[in-house]
């Protein structure tokens, strides 16, 4: 069931809430849980975590590529771009309302 709600009618903006609920819960398989409880884990820095090898796998299949670099962040991923094209200490020219200027700078 889906429920929206006008709740701000400002001048110039609605805003709208929206509600979203199920009406049945579903529950997790015997094998979900196993992951949950017996993860195969390992240390990322020497390739040796099967999940996220799995996924770099994955990923470069279905984008076409050799190879492909998970990255945890939207900020790590803009990090590890402008450092492809600039040298540490370098400058950047970023468009007043860019993303990487309001959200990426931890100000």
């Amino acid at each position: 069931m889906v429920s929206v709600f006008k709740t701000n009618y400002a001048k110039d903006k609605i805003d709208f809430r929206m509600e979203a609920t199920i009406d049945e819960l579903p529950m997790p398989t015997d094998e979900m849980r196993k992951g949950i409880i017996v993860p195969e884990i390992g240390a990322d820095v020497y390739q040796e975590d099967p999940t996220i090898n799995k996924l770099e796998e994955l990923a470069a299949k279905k984008m076409g590529k050799e190879v492909a670099l998970f990255l945890p962040s939207g900020t790590m991923c803009n990090l590890i771009a402008v450092l492809t094209h600039c040298n540490r200490g370098d400058e950047i020219i970023l468009e007043a309302g860019a993303h990487m200027l309001y959200y990426s700078l931890a100000q």
